[in-house]
């Protein structure tokens, strides 16, 4: 455990400089509750301190990686924070050293960092961002979800398919999202607008927080990259509440029946899920 714990130390102290100080210059205290030897902790620090940023562009190119799956959301914390060197502040933030001392994607750390971004700003945008960075993580989610093997048995229960995600986010999320991405193009034209802090949300109309949006966020195939965006009525969105835990299509059926509907209605509905592989058998 403790060399995977310097290679993360190592990993922190090349992305945060703040951090490298640290080290350098305490590294019993800094490094007080990381689980490794003194040998170690000294081997840290033996080469000259500038070797650790040999490479000024390692956190330029971690961010448009970062912009990439969060193109929106980026835009939007952009606009919030003052441009895109505020955003690099997310590599000496906690959310970044916790998310690589427990070997979590950085991807979704970046999701609560911008969400953290948006609790702590009074802005015409932050319940914006709140809802788009957790559609652009449930995106991301899905991107990288791997689909088990589909088996079927007498009696098996379902749940949603690790290809899709469903979200409740503020009204108008859905919206907000194309109108962004149709302003501001291609990732590459995002990341772009950004470095020149040339963000116009002109004509843009932001979320309505006293209304929720069902968002379902579906990858079309397993071995695609392809997602898409779908509202769902209320309806539709308690059933797939419910199936994110494993379920029976029994409890599935009766409970768009007691929402009005008829066994007909309850039958095809359930098998337009199993058919577009929304539901998923998991035992």
């Amino acid at each position: 455990m403790s060399h995977k714990t310097v290679q993360q130390i190592v990993v922190r102290m090349l992305y945060d400089p703040e951090f490298a100080n640290s080290v350098y210059a305490d590294s019993a205290n800094t490094l007080k509750v990381e689980q490794i030897t003194e040998e170690q902790r000294n081997w840290l620090t033996t080469s000259d301190r500038r070797a650790w940023g040999t490479d000024p562009l390692r956190r330029t190119r971690s961010l448009h990686a970062l912009v990439e799956e969060y193109p929106v959301s980026a835009t939007l914390a952009a606009k919030i924070v003052g441009g895109l060197p505020l955003l690099d502040n997310f590599f000496s933030s906690a959310r970044f050293h916790d998310s690589v001392r427990k070997g979590d994607y950085l991807v979704t750390a970046f999701a609560a960092w911008l969400r953290d971004v948006a609790q702590n700003t009074d802005n015409l945008w932050s319940r914006s961002l709140t809802a788009t960075a957790t559609i652009e993580e449930a995106m991301a989610t899905v991107r990288r979800a791997q689909m088990p093997p589909i088996t079927h048995s007498d009696g098996a229960k379902f749940r949603l398919s690790p290809l899709a995600a469903l979200v409740d986010v503020y009204c108008g999320a859905l919206q907000l999202i194309g109108s962004i991405r149709t302003t501001m193009g291609t990732d590459e034209a995002v990341f772009n607008c950004l470095v020149s802090n040339q963000i116009c949300l002109d004509g843009i109309s932001p979320v309505y927080p006293d209304d929720t949006q069902h968002v379902l966020v579906m990858r079309t195939a397993p071995k695609s990259g392809n997602i898409t965006l779908e509202e769902l009525s209320p309806e539709l969105a308690v059933l797939l509440h419910i199936a994110k835990s494993p379920t029976t299509t029994d409890i599935l059926a009766s409970t768009v029946i007691e929402m009005g509907a008829g066994p007909q209605d309850a039958l095809e509905i359930l098998e337009g899920f199993l058919e577009d592989q929304l539901l998923v058998p998991c035992g």
